[in-house]
């Protein structure tokens, strides 16, 4: 994290002040903020954290105590206000590594940060190296093996928009606390500071690219008999399928489902991508055919593909693509190629 980030009259809401010592460091700072620091615990905990927000209040900041990152809103203090920057460092749900805990206590705080923050404002999230799960830790853990911060996030509808190293030069009186809920700090070398805005929400409207197809065109991709997605987009990639938006996720997670559906005599591949592509053009990344299968005495015949989903400007998590997949496309597919999806 750096200092550049912060504005001055930016409101400023500090998440998980173990022992209030960023909060301390900013103040010293001069950055003419307006600062309020919270905790989850009903008291200090910490011996430093008493002389450190017993400084914060003597300067004019808001310190707050009970404070539960996934449920912001819960807290009396705080259900009427709107903040420019939300900074969580090195958040944990204390005790020993749960790493699922941990996924869901991120989930829990986008969730909760996003009725918090003012349309324009940026949560801050310092991580370890290695727990984003994003390839600008070094190394790049598994992704099974992260903290998900992307996926998470989505959730909240919130996008990563930048990564930086926490440059804890500019805070020297910050002192990390809480590993495994003691006076202790983490493995901060190579930490890093997610970035993350806030981003509208997938629906049918936005996600349907701009680009209008016309006849013309549709006959001349079906005179070439064959095409795929690749090329499909590819053909577009003058032309403005994406949205113009100021928020651009900078690393997106893939989610990869099959599709079954009964076909008939009339069905063809390029119709197929040409439909896809016309009202969900814009959150999908790769479509590949896997395969046909014909009944034995029957003319039915089914085919399957593997949809890639991907966005760098809507916020897409699993169970949100689930639906997507499952609902939304069903329904195109079989509204508009008279097709059978498969249950």
């Amino acid at each position: 994290m750096r200092t550049t980030i912060l504005r001055v009259n930016d409101n400023v809401l500090l998440v998980g002040e173990g022992n209030f010592s960023f909060g301390v460091s900013l103040i010293k700072l001069n950055l003419n903020i307006n600062l309020t620091a919270t905790c989850y615990e009903s008291s200090i905990i910490f011996e430093s954290g008493l002389q450190n927000a017993d400084y914060l209040k003597a300067k004019g900041a808001r310190v707050i105590l009970g404070v539960d990152a996934t449920k912001l809103m819960e807290h009396p203090s705080m259900d009427s206000e709107e903040f420019d920057k939300i900074i969580f460092n090195f958040p944990h749900v204390g005790g020993k590594m749960k790493i699922d805990r941990n996924r869901e206590l991120l989930k829990g705080f986008f969730l909760s940060s996003q009725t918090l923050l003012k349309p324009k404002g940026v949560v801050l999230v310092s991580l370890c190296n290695g727990q984003g799960g994003t390839p600008m830790d070094n190394p790049q853990r598994r992704w099974d093996d992260s903290w998900q911060i992307v996926e998470m996030a989505a959730h909240g509808n919130f996008l990563l928009t930048g990564v930086e190293p926490f440059s804890f030069a500019e805070f020297p009186d910050y002192t990390c606390v809480g590993y495994r809920s003691l006076e202790k700090g983490f493995n901060n070398k190579s930490s890093l500071v997610h970035i993350l805005q806030k981003a509208e929400k997938p629906n049918l409207i936005n996600i349907a690219p701009r680009v209008r197809i016309d006849s013309s065109f549709k006959n001349n991709l079906e005179l070439e008999n064959t095409i795929s997605w690749k090329q499909l987009i590819a053909k577009f990639a003058d032309k403005d399928v994406s949205e113009k938006s100021e928020i651009l996720s900078i690393h997106s997670q893939s989610h990869s489902f099959h599709i079954t559906f009964l076909v008939r005599t009339d069905f063809t591949e390029i119709n197929f991508y040409m439909t896809l592509f016309k009202f969900v053009g814009k959150i999908i990344d790769n479509v590949e055919f896997l395969g046909l299968y014909k009944f034995p005495n029957s003319t039915k015949v089914t085919r399957t593909y593997n949809i890639s989903y991907r966005s760098t400007c809507y916020p897409l998590y699993r169970s949100r693509v689930i639906d997507i997949h499952k609902n939304i496309i069903t329904n195109i597919l079989e509204d508009h190629l008279n097709v059978v999806v498969t249950k």
